[in-house]
């Protein structure tokens, strides 16, 4: 009634020629060729916004609000950024020519006294701490420049990874900042309480609540401000929104390419030239004989002739390239003497490694139990060490006539380590070593082996129990570990799929339907029957109240308050109170479940998370930038399949015909409707809003626990070593930080297109997680190792895979005719493009021979499916808001056939080339031995002598040595490290083998030990005020 009398007093106005303005629910523009249906629904969108008319050939509101929204986007972009850009690559470093004494910082994790001293705990924590000589670095002031410092070239390309991606997303998310306020005007998705729902392109465009039947593709976007209201057709927007979706993948794509190709580069030689590190003045040396006669002898300084003999060797080397780089170069030659500061053999222990390191902490817990006359824990302990120590002593020789495995060794500069690799050059190749070796026998082999040099690692990234694993060995685990691999992750996804189902199951749907085919779900899917209630927005806006309070069925009822929405219930106390209570109950107890659902899944992904670990660590890799790499793979992999593409199967209809399609999918939506933005859609929104903010709290709150605890158990510690053990930050876990990097990365583009909102999320995620990590590294986190380039290398290639997702998704929403209605292409591009579906229609129906497949009793023809199939691809890249985003997906599936291509020919034609390369260019001197500009020999950093960078590494980032006894996971065992390496000095006579009866009462035994140590630990947890018994133990007992 209010639509007729606003038709009929616009006409009144009319026919009087009545002046002035418009009354309100009348039409400013010519609409004599729109259609009736549009004019009511203009007339009755103007009654809506209480404006006099709808003008719908001006669009300068529109334009209005583009430049709001970007100047909006521009503004907090800057005020988020800016901040960010001060964390620059200059760091604040030291010079290491300071006129000023510089102190060691050496890690003081000698226990002097048992007993507890708070500020030796204090001290002991600043120094296993991210420090510099004592004292704490600042937050602000630390850039990502001294990151590179702290943990290496890995570290400093993380937070330029999260502070540069941060930035990116900003920008993306202000190209469609537009794109949100227009989908937040809308009506058009079904209100069910999910405000996020409202930012999707499902809500784009306004529709009618009552009456007129106005297909959904002609719905308009009304946008009001003081000069009047203005409307546009959808179908005009799409295309805008589809290029600056597209836009925002290019400058994506961009950024990835220079991430990887430039900034890394630059980054890795940066930090190698102006970071001085224990790495600069140190070689790998492998392929070296495991044994040879009298390799144990030490001479008076306490070295062995294997170490001897192969520093001599070095030496000699090093002598030549000085002799070879005078004759070529003008430059004064180097004067510094030729020494090998320290040279570390790593030994074979037979993998013994992790016992020998779990016998020294069974030492120290010795130590403890004495101290605190913890009887029984002494006698226990004593037992264990005893056994560790009789099976090492059977298995193993003493430490010096073990075969040697490789050799690190440190020259008195870097410059020494860098002439000794250009000597070497060539051995890096195997064929090299093979034809090479036996001509070079007198000169460069060791002991008639062609050793092989490389850089050596950073001391802290050697992980010293793999060290002795063998190649094979690691390749044959490594195969192992992918399968079983393979395995978690499908049991995995069949946990939470059970989980997603379940909870799903529990609610009855009651998708509000328009009525359009293109526009609904699929009727009955999740209910399995086919006369299932169908809900229809026009039919239910008919219904009085007086027909639902009385006549009305609860389906109806439930129809009724899913069209009126949950937030018009919420203002009507009537309908809240009245037919719409039940309703309001039931989407409580959905979200309940929904919460307890997600719950589970979050416990899935925890456990499979530790279990993940495990296997990554199973593996045995050389480093820990090898390990954090396996567990960043393997971890992103899992949580982006339970996080991202769960959801989409759960709720996933799949054409008639895809075998296994009624087993994997199980969802009412077969495509990208409106309602699956509201279900779906708004899932996915709420993971990533909570994705945004739990990471950054969860490492707050771990930084607070650990103070807490600190200030409440400190007192309680009755042995130093306890203490220390309390003042030790944990780790900063690299791997699970990239895996989470890469999970927020993979879900925001697979879904942004039609989610521009994830832009902001992610936006949020980067900011968040860089602040709070940094924190917690300068402040709560063990000093990590030095990593290198290898994880932020694996992470922006895997990155570029998800840029083809996003077009694939893309193509999917934007090609939906009702929710993303979209004109098709015009001009030369639509005629290529039925060219090229008539030639592919053609080739079919001319080359295929059809295949029947019967699936749940029906039979299907293959070949029906399959043009039906193409068809539909066919039609959604050929409209104007997708097209691009196909050519794209061409391109980049195209760069990667290349990619391929280059990367296989590289691992085999391209070390030809290599080998050619560094053949025929020897080595430049001008990088060996750089010169200033009088031609005198440079003394810059490298030039530095190790003496005195040693001080300086221990200052900034120790280790300065590759002693086993020096690397930070040994530290706190190091003074028990020295005995338990003498256990192959001892021999025992072997035993005689034991019977069946033997091994069962020693399993026996073993398990009753295990279990009363487990009681006595419970014991001590819950009830620590108790003290142990400090008498022995009579013979009864």
């Amino acid at each position: 009634k209010r639509v007729e009398a606003c038709e009929a007093w616009r006409v009144l106005a009319l026919l009087t020629g009545a002046g002035g303005a418009p009354l309100a629910g009348a039409m400013c523009s010519n609409t004599q060729n729109f259609s009736a249906a549009l004019r009511t629904a203009l007339a009755e969108w103007a009654a809506e916004e209480d404006c006099a008319c709808i003008d719908t050939e001006s669009d300068s509101n529109f334009w209005r609000v583009w430049m709001i929204s970007l100047c909006a986007a521009a503004f907090f972009s800057l005020v988020i950024t800016v901040p960010m850009c001060f964390q620059s690559m200059q760091g604040s470093k030291a010079g290491l020519d300071d006129d000023a004494e510089l102190e060691v910082n050496k890690q003081k994790t000698t226990i002097e006294a048992p007993q507890p001293d708070r500020k030796a705990a204090c001290e002991h924590l600043r120094q296993t701490s991210v420090s510099v000589n004592g004292k704490w670095r600042p937050i602000c002031g630390t850039s990502i420049g001294d990151m590179a410092v702290i943990g290496g070239p890995g570290m400093a390309l993380y937070f330029r990874l999260l502070r540069d991606l941060g930035m990116v997303f900003i920008y993306m998310g202000a190209l469609c900042c537009a794109n949100i306020a227009f989908n937040t005007s809308g009506n058009f998705a079904p209100d069910n309480g999910q405000f996020l729902a409202k930012t999707t392109i499902g809500n784009i465009g306004s529709v009618l609540k009552h009456g007129a039947n106005l297909a959904p593709s002609e719905r308009y976007v009304v946008v009001k401000h003081s000069s009047g209201c203005q409307g546009t057709p959808v179908t005009k927007l799409t295309t805008i929104i589809g290029w600056l979706d597209f836009v925002s993948m290019v400058m994506f794509l961009v950024f990835l390419a220079l991430f990887r190709f430039v900034i890394i580069p630059r980054i890795v030689k940066q930090t190698d030239e102006e970071d001085i590190m224990t790495k600069d003045y140190a070689v790998e040396i492998d392929n070296l004989p495991r044994k040879f006669d009298g390799m144990e002898i030490k001479d008076s300084s306490g070295r062995t002739a294997y170490e001897a003999e192969l520093s001599q060797l070095i030496c000699e080397r090093v002598e030549f390239m000085r002799k070879k780089e005078g004759k070529r170069s003008a430059a004064q030659s180097d004067t510094t003497p030729v020494k090998v500061e320290e040279i570390v053999l790593v030994r074979d222990l037979g993998g013994k490694l992790t016992d020998i390191r779990a016998l020294a902490e069974k030492e120290q817990q010795l130590d403890i139990a004495k101290y605190t006359e913890d009887i029984e824990e002494e006698l226990w302990l004593e037992k264990k060490i005893g056994k560790i120590r009789a099976d090492l002593n059977k298995e193993m020789a003493p430490l010096d006539e073990l075969p040697v495995v490789r050799a690190y060794a440190i020259l008195s500069t870097s410059m020494d380590s860098t002439r000794l690799l250009a000597d070497y050059r060539f051995f890096t190749y195997k064929l090299v070593r093979m034809l090479c070796g036996p001509c070079c026998a007198h000169r460069k082999c060791f002991k008639g082996h062609a050793i092989r040099i490389r850089r050596a690692p950073g001391p802290s990234n050697i992980i010293w129990e793999n060290q002795d694993l063998p190649w094979w060995n690691r390749s044959l685990r490594r195969f192992i570990i992918w399968l079983i691999f393979i395995l978690v992750v499908i049991m995995s996804f069949v946990l939470v799929f059970s989980a997603t189902t379940a909870a799903k199951s529990t609610d009855s749907p009651n998708d509000v339907l328009s009525g359009a085919e293109s526009c609904d779900p699929i009727s009955g899917a999740s209910t399995g029957s086919e006369d299932a209630y169908r809900c229809i927005q026009s039919n239910a806006t008919e219904w009085s109240m007086d027909f639902l309070e009385t006549s009305a069925s609860d389906m109806e009822k439930a129809c009724y308050c899913d069209v009126v929405g949950y937030s018009a219930i919420f203002q009507d106390a009537n309908l809240y109170n009245g037919i719409c209570h039940a309703e309001v109950l039931k989407m409580a107890k959905k979200i309940g479940i929904t919460i307890g659902a997600t719950g589970i899944v979050v416990v899935i992904n925890v456990v499979s998370k530790l279990l993940l670990n495990v296997l990554a660590e199973t593996e045995r890799p050389w480093s820990y930038s090898s390990l954090n790499s396996s567990k960043m793979v393997k971890i992103f992999a899992l949580q982006t399949l339970n996080t991202a593409f769960v959801v989409f199967c759960v709720n996933y209809a799949p054409p008639d015909g895809v075998p296994l399609g009624s087993v994997i999918f199980l969802g009412d939506y077969h495509d990208s409707v409106r309602s699956w933005y509201s279900v779906v859609g708004a899932a996915i929104l709420t993971n990533m809003l909570a994705n945004a903010v739990t990471p950054a709290a969860t490492n707050l709150s771990t930084l607070i626990i650990s103070k807490v605890m600190r200030c409440l158990c400190a007192r309680r510690q009755q042995h130093q070593a306890l203490l220390l053990k309390l003042y030790t930050n944990p780790e900063f876990d690299m791997a699970v930080r990239f895996a989470q990097l890469l999970t927020t990365v993979f879900v925001t583009l697979a879904y942004s297109a039609g989610m521009p909102m994830l832009y902001l999320f992610a936006a949020c995620y980067m900011m968040f997680t860089f602040w709070t990590d940094k924190i917690l590294l300068l402040r709560g986190s063990q000093r990590p190792p030095q990593y290198d380039a290898m994880m932020a290398k694996d992470a922006t290639q895997t990155m570029l895979y998800s840029i083809p997702i996003h077009c694939i998704f893309a193509i999917w929403m934007f090609g939906q005719s009702c929710t993303f209605p979209s004109a098709p292409l015009g001009g030369v591009l639509a005629d290529y493009a039925t060219r090229g579906m008539d030639q592919v229609n053609q080739a079919a129906a001319a080359g295929m021979t059809d295949v029947t497949a019967t699936v749940n009793g029906t039979s299907y023809s293959m070949n029906d499916i399959g043009m039906a199939a193409a068809n539909g691809v066919a039609e959604r890249v050929t409209k104007e808001a997708t097209w691009m985003f196909f050519l794209f997906l061409v391109l980049l599936v195209a760069i990667w056939v290349l990619w391929t291509l280059m990367w296989v020919l590289g691992g085999t034609i391209g070390e030809v080339f290599v080998a050619c390369s560094a053949l025929c260019c020897p080595t430049d001197l001008s990088k060996v031995a750089p010169t200033d500009e009088d031609g005198n020999a440079s003394k810059g950093p490298r030039w530095v002598p190790w003496e005195k960078a040693r001080v300086k590494i221990e200052q900034v980032s120790p280790p300065a040595s590759y002693k086993m006894e020096a690397h930070p996971a040994f530290m706190d065992v190091k003074d028990y490290l020295g005995e338990t390496l003498k256990v192959g000095s001892l021999k025992i006579e072997a035993e005689d083998p034991k019977s069946c009866r033997d091994w069962l009462c020693s399993f026996t035994d073993g398990m009753f030990d295990s279990c009363r140590h487990l009681t006595r630990c419970c014991r001590g947890c819950c009830c620590p005020w108790r003290k142990p018994p400090s008498r022995a133990p009579s013979d009864t007992e």
